[in-house]
């Protein structure tokens, strides 16, 4: 069974410091002060925004009194956020992951380019205006993984994905006639929106995604050999628990837990930090934002 890189200890061990003081999960910031209009859409200024989350953050002392949160980082919180909510760690990293591959498809120009509405605020998805969810507050451990990630910290973890869906959510859906059904979706995607050059395919399998939450796909060239051989495959897994869905961490990186590094850690040391602690991972309830 494959196994979750060693980052989730450091990530769950912020998360138990973020416990720790009753704010684990909970709205860092703008809550109750930012309240998205009936679009979707935030209608303060996101400069603002950050600035009031840096300065909650701090004064729990989750956040280095010296350290700078930067507006993309910021940004890409509120991303992971909106479009995954309580979910687990791992759906969180991919969601983060998945907002930097798209910027390397070149029609974005940074981070909060991608996850506003118009450039200057943030919203609910529409369309590529903004092209990802953005409407939600970020939690601290949300914070944490935007930052790992625009550090690199995560490598190619999710196989390269840049778009993603809910096959459980489009089943419904579709069943309810609210729109295209997995399979329908899976087809559309798979081909292109149209498209006469790029089809997307499923990047396979990923430790601790469920196929039946969630289809990770990534654009490659339509009719190209890998696309025609990951075209099949993900039909057949779409809908699919397989034994990655209950992936663990590495088992060589247990015994990490009596190491100096399972103390609490500033932020500030993330990106040096590859192993801290063991935490249970928390299971997805449901998404925050669409």
């Amino acid at each position: 069974m494959p196994c979750i890189p060693g980052w989730i200890h450091t990530i769950n061990a912020e998360r138990a410091r973020a416990k720790a003081i009753g704010m684990l999960g909970k709205d860092l910031g703008a809550s109750g002060v930012c309240v998205p209009d009936a679009n979707g859409t935030v209608p303060c200024d996101p400069e603002s925004m950050r600035a009031r989350t840096e300065a909650q953050a701090k004064a729990l002392g989750l956040y280095p009194a010296g350290k700078h949160l930067s507006l993309d980082a910021y940004s890409l919180a509120r991303n992971i956020g909106s479009e995954v909510g309580s979910g687990t760690v791992v759906e969180k990293v991919f969601i983060a992951n998945a907002a930097l591959n798209r910027l390397k498809l070149g029609d974005k120009r940074s981070i909060s380019d991608l996850v506003m509405r118009n450039g200057n605020r943030y919203a609910k998805q529409s369309g590529s205006n903004p092209s990802v969810a953005s409407s939600k507050n970020p939690a601290w451990d949300e914070l944490v993984i935007a930052e790992m990630a625009l550090a690199g910290a995560f490598g190619d973890f999710g196989g390269g994905v840049t778009h993603y869906f809910n096959p459980r959510i489009m089943d419904a859906w579709g069943a309810a006639g609210k729109g295209k059904n997995a399979a329908q979706t899976y087809e559309t995607w798979s081909h292109g929106w149209g498209s006469d050059r790029y089809g997307w395919m499923w990047v396979g399998p990923v430790p601790g995604i469920d196929t039946t939450e969630h289809m990770l796909m990534r654009r490659t060239a339509k009719g190209s050999a890998e696309w025609q051989a990951a075209y099949p495959l993900g039909k057949a897994v779409m809908r699919q628990a397989g034994p990655e869905a209950r992936a663990l961490p590495c088992p060589s990186l247990t015994a990490l837990t009596s190491s100096p590094w399972a103390a609490p850690i500033g932020l500030g040391l993330l990106t040096a930090v590859t192993a801290v602690g063991l935490a249970t991972l928390y299971r997805r309830r449901g998404t925050r934002d669409d």
